[in-house]
């Protein structure tokens, strides 16, 4: 049975502190020096660092939808918080620090037709995650940026420490021209019972203040593009890959087993901006691909099942300080 080296995790996560630890020192000391105090606007290279931080709530909602070989349907509800802590150390250098949480809760209409047998399936489950990172802007032309995120997956009455992963993501930036840039990196994820899993990234995106009313985020394993329609309203699709995991309970039906979910969820999406700090946004979009696995406690594969592509809805704020 090998449930626990992804807690090997925290070698990579203390490495990463004690290299963050010293980019601060070194790059505070020169950067403070070097500028004055910011009075009010954001930090740039006529003054001195600035914290930020960016709060967001989420809620989505997916309807039932079938799931194959005739094993009933499954709707899916989630909600969840995430808090985004960036410091500008230096013109060059950014460090930052995210934390968040999630409860996730399905809905299976015929658990038996999955995993036959007495005691709970699956129901609900608990994400929470940390993830330091750090970017490094050398000139208008190359930029690289890293983060390393610890998580844990758990169902009520679940041992916690034992949902937990890791991944690591890396991406290099160049620009080619005045208005387009090119990332390039990847994302490596250990998973619970099974295989780590890789995630190339490839993507083009628009660079620099020529790129107008069009921006695009990097997020995670997916790409998210915005054309703004004025200041306060915005339209955006976006793309992604996501795997959840969650360690069972003693007492489930699987006993503590693993229940995984990996979906394709790509939606349209609207920005409202009533203040300059806020950001109200609606989605709708649909599981271009949703696969749902149970396996045991030793990693054995029990159920494999794929979902219909299906409608989701989703609603957020986000207030940025």
């Amino acid at each position: 049975m090998s449930r626990r080296p992804a807690r090997g995790a925290a070698v990579p996560l203390a490495l990463l502190a004690a290299l963050l630890a010293v980019v601060v020192a070194r790059e505070a000391s020169a950067g403070d020096a070097a500028r004055p105090p910011c009075p009010v606007a954001p930090a740039s290279a006529t003054c001195a660092p600035r914290w930020r931080v960016q709060a967001t709530g989420v809620a989505t909602f997916s309807p039932a939808a079938d799931l194959e070989d005739d094993r009933g349907d499954v709707s899916v509800r989630r909600g969840g918080f995430d808090v985004l802590t960036t410091y500008e150390v230096s013109p060059r250098w950014t460090v930052g620090f995210d934390l968040g949480a999630e409860r996730s809760t399905y809905d299976f209409s015929d658990p038996a037709r999955l995993v036959p047998g007495a005691g709970r399936l699956f129901e609900e489950g608990t994400t929470v995650y940390v993830a330091p990172g750090l970017k490094l802007t050398l000139d208008d032309t190359w930029a690289f940026a890293g983060a390393v995120t610890v998580s844990t997956g758990f169902a009520p009455g679940a041992d916690a420490s034992d949902g937990t992963t890791a991944s690591v993501v890396a991406t290099v930036r160049r620009r080619v021209s005045s208005s387009l840039a090119v990332l390039v990196g990847g994302l490596y994820s250990t998973s619970l019972e099974d295989d780590p899993t890789i995630v190339p990234i490839v993507t083009i995106m628009g660079a620099g203040p020529s790129e107008g009313p069009v921006r695009f985020e990097f997020r995670g394993a997916g790409l998210r593009a915005t054309y703004a329609l004025s200041e306060r309203v915005a339209v955006a699709a976006s793309a992604r890959y996501v795997r959840r995991e969650f360690r069972l309970a003693a007492t489930d039906r699987v006993p503590e087993g693993v229940f995984r979910d990996v979906r394709v969820p790509v939606s349209l999406e609207l920005d409202l901006r009533p203040r300059p700090n806020v950001t109200i946004s609606g989605a709708v979009g649909v599981n271009a691909y949703a696969d749902l696995r149970f396996d045991d406690r030793d990693g054995n594969e029990l159920v494999d099942a794929q979902a219909d592509v299906g409608l989701w809805f989703g609603l957020s704020a986000t207030i940025r300080f």
